[in-house]
């Protein structure tokens, strides 16, 4: 009698259980909203912040934004659009801030003297959007022509190298990432538009250099041809942003950890179907016994 007594009782107290799951479940914060505040420790800026400054209302982005949302973020493909357009190779636009959009942004930030952390807050997303404005920039060359090592003594680059970058490439002859420093690969992109202009090819940008430049930009005349590059030598400086930065190399996709509300849901959903099957057997074996103790009965003494 007291089998019986319990075996009813189990399946009201298997589903106060899982009612019990799921009301802890309804209850778990956010896997998100647990990480805004890591966001406010790496960076110092919270969302309000942003949005003063650089109007992004929902905060910084990082490693693995975008992967939770079909067709990634509309924030991380602008900080891949213009980190693309600077020439620090983000990978694809697609909105998933992954292992190559995060190396594009730890280089931009340590060759423009930002907090490097692979976070894009509120300065490195105003350094991105200054370098790359609609309007190119036109810098007043009052101080004179610029040759080799030129911006490297001042955070954030030199303007002029800046534009003297921006035409360069504009043009096709790859002056290396737009960052105001007037290294090796700028000085052989200068000298080969100085050499197809007519000009005297010494790699300094003077006003008749910079005045031709500024002729074919605004002419859209192309000065690309099929001959073969050769590799410049590397700056000491840029050697040591390489160094420090991980090599190149082409990562899996990676996905995120599942979160704290999906890890409770499966663990409900196991709990149910266990619950099931106990629920099956102990009415199965309550049958069994009913039908024995009636056959029992039956039997002629």
């Amino acid at each position: 009698m007291q089998f019986l007594t319990g075996a009813r009782r189990a399946p009201g107290r298997i589903a106060a259980v899982v009612v019990m799951l799921v009301a802890a479940i309804a209850l778990a914060p956010d896997a998100s909203a647990a990480t805004a505040p890591a966001y406010e420790q790496r960076t110092g800026a919270t969302p309000a912040s942003l949005v003063h400054v650089a109007g992004w209302s929902a905060g910084p982005v990082a490693r693995w934004t975008g992967y939770h949302r079909q067709g990634g973020s509309r924030r991380v493909r602008e900080v891949q659009r213009r980190l693309r357009r600077l020439g620090y190779a983000p990978g694809p636009v697609d909105g998933r801030f992954g292992p190559r959009t995060e190396r594009a942004t730890l280089r931009f930030q340590l060759r423009n003297a930002l907090r490097v952390d692979g976070v894009v807050g509120p300065e490195t997303l105003s350094s991105l959007r200054a370098q790359t404005g609609r309007r190119p920039v036109r810098a007043r060359w009052s101080a004179g022509p610029v040759d080799r090592g030129a911006g490297y003594a001042t955070p954030g680059g030199s303007v002029r190298v800046r534009e003297l970058q921006s035409a360069l490439r504009s043009l096709g002859l790859s002056p290396g990432p737009v960052d105001g420093r007037f290294g090796p690969r700028t000085a052989v992109a200068l000298r080969r538009f100085q050499a197809r202009r007519g000009l005297r090819a010494d790699g300094v940008a003077a006003t008749a250099t910079v005045l031709a430049l500024r002729r074919v930009v605004r002419a859209g005349s192309p000065t690309r041809t099929a001959e073969p590059q050769r590799p410049a030598p590397e700056h000491p400086a840029r050697r040591l942003v390489h160094s420090a930065a991980p090599p190149p190399h082409r990562a899996p996709a990676a996905h995120p950890p599942p979160s704290l509300s999906t890890a409770l849901v499966e663990v409900a959903l196991v709990l149910l179907g266990l619950s099931t099957v106990a629920i099956a057997y102990l009415r199965t074996r309550h049958r069994i016994r009913l039908a024995l103790t009636a056959a029992h009965r039956e039997e002629p003494r």
